[in-house]
């Protein structure tokens, strides 16, 4: 398989017509020409910008949790999603992140301070 060529398919359906010779097979008709080009791999659009979920709550005074969620990219670049990086930059600047399996598209920050300004990116 190369880059740039165009490859032609056709499929056809093969089952077993006599249950005393299952050796003896009746093939069905070809399926129309389909038509596929390979392009070379790219990189994956980005998933949605983050949102804030309902579940982000003022626990108490001192305690806040916010939830993000995201949808997944439009267009993969041709390859699986594998999982999510979640970028959260805290109050006072420090940054984690958070590796997410490829189903995953929400995520919850607890034990946070309320009033505070939390940045998250995936």
């Amino acid at each position: 398989v190369e880059t740039g060529r165009q490859y032609r398919f056709q499929v056809r359906a093969i089952n077993n017509c006599d249950t005393d010779d299952p050796s003896r097979s009746c093939y069905g008709e070809f399926s129309e020409v389909q038509l596929f080009t390979v392009r070379d791999p790219r990189p994956p659009l980005p998933p949605s910008m983050p949102q804030r979920d309902s579940a982000t709550r003022v626990v108490s005074s001192n305690e806040a949790t916010i939830a993000v969620s995201w949808s997944p990219p439009l267009d993969n670049g041709g390859s699986p999603i594998t999982g999510y990086i979640l970028y959260m930059k805290d109050h006072d600047g420090t940054m984690s992140n958070h590796a997410l399996g490829h189903d995953t598209t929400s995520w919850e920050a607890s034990g946070l301070r309320p009033g505070e300004v939390y940045r998250f990116h995936v």
